[in-house]
């Protein structure tokens, strides 16, 4: 009998040190907004190798729930894959031991700016799960940007890219009653030289949009490479990608 007891004493205090853990862990404190399209979702392969561990790290499922930010973190297409919010999210909470790190995926696949307008659906869609994931208490610490090859084949949409994503960048700041959070874009490489000028105006633009804004970072890209595509990256740039996107982030606090 005070074995069975032993036993149960034991079992009850497994259950409640996994409780404990779980409580802990299962609401981020600092809370990240990924948008963007396709190198944003992330299209890289998946291998154990390459893999990152998710140790305090949440993402917010396709249903608006916390849950461990195993890869692929986005939901945009059945394609997506490994990304740059995995290696990202890693520095973020390395860096401070009591963070819980909570990723708030958007980016979606094949979308121009256009598309991420105030009052247009993924900027709409990206301001509700932002404001569902923190309404657990976690502060919104960064947001994190990813486009422009969706702009570059019309001459007008790249002459007027700086002012059009300023103007998003300014009203999402605002209708997220964040108006000092720290914003880091990422460059285009362009993978086709009959397209290099194009992805250079884009950037032009991107920096332009980096210098002006305050708390704003832009991270290099051109020594990136694509997984066999030719437009998406390849997993080990995409985590290289993600550490600059965090260094750039801790360099903004």
């Amino acid at each position: 009998m005070k074995q069975i007891v032993k036993q149960v004493v034991v079992l009850l205090a497994g259950v409640m040190s996994g409780l404990a853990f779980a409580g802990a862990a299962d609401v981020p404190t600092d809370v990240y907004l990924l948008i963007g399209q396709s190198n944003m979702a992330g299209r890289g392969v998946l291998t154990p190798e390459l893999s990152v561990s998710t140790e305090r790290v949440l993402k917010l499922t396709k249903e608006d729930v916390w849950a461990p930010a195993t890869e692929p973190i986005h939901f945009d297409k059945s394609i997506a894959g490994a990304g740059l919010a995995a290696s990202f999210a890693r520095q973020m909470a390395d860096a401070d031991a009591k963070a819980v790190v909570g990723l708030v995926p958007c980016a979606v696949g094949g979308t121009p700016l256009a598309q991420w307008m105030p009052g247009e659906k993924f900027y709409k869609i990206a301001v509700a799960r932002t404001k569902k994931a923190l309404a657990g208490g976690g502060r919104l610490k960064g947001v994190l940007w990813h486009q422009g090859e969706g702009d570059t084949e019309d001459p007008q949409l790249r002459a007027t890219y700086a002012a059009r994503l300023e103007k998003m960048l300014k009203t999402l700041r605002a209708e997220l009653d964040a108006a000092d959070v720290p914003i880091v874009l990422g460059e285009l490489k362009s993978f086709h030289p009959e397209w290099d000028a194009a992805y250079a105006e884009i950037n032009a633009a991107l920096k332009a949009v980096a210098e002006k804004l305050p708390r704003t970072a832009l991270v290099p890209a051109g020594d990136l490479k694509h997984k066999g595509d030719f437009t998406h990256y390849d997993t080990p740039s995409l985590r290289t990608f993600g550490r600059r996107y965090a260094a750039a982030m801790e360099g903004l606090k």
